[in-house]
């Protein structure tokens, strides 16, 4: 059992992120994620060497990935391949939160190729 209230939040440039189910929490294949993007703000481009899920459950996202953007409505599924580039960018007046299901050990990647390193949320 992982309480929302043991589950520390980290502020990221425009947005927050709390890893629900991690290694750190027993997660031993996948990652959950709660996110919290603002009006406006958008991640950093960036790809993971495995599949990310995005299920939107409040706001209006657009998602740039690979060379196609689409928009995302609240109980949206985006698929991420791995490998693909992408970015979300909140295009509404009102907070985006949504849900990242990835997998545990994923590896992150600047547009360059260089290696983020993984953060706190994740281990």
């Amino acid at each position: 059992m992982i309480r929302s209230a043991e589950v520390e939040e980290y502020g990221v440039g425009g947005h927050a992120v709390a890893g629900l189910v991690a290694p750190s929490r027993g997660g031993s294949e996948l990652t959950l994620q709660q996110a919290r993007l603002a009006p406006g703000a958008a991640t950093p481009e960036h790809r993971h060497d495995r599949e990310e899920l995005v299920v939107l459950a409040s706001g209006v996202l657009e998602v740039a990935c690979g060379e196609k953007t689409q928009r995302v409505l609240p109980g949206d599924v985006a698929i991420l391949p791995a490998g693909t580039c992408h970015q979300l960018v909140n295009v509404a007046h009102e907070e985006a939160v949504m849900l990242l299901v990835g997998g545990a050990g994923a590896r992150s990647f600047c547009r360059d190729g260089r290696e983020l390193p993984t953060p706190p949320w994740l281990r």
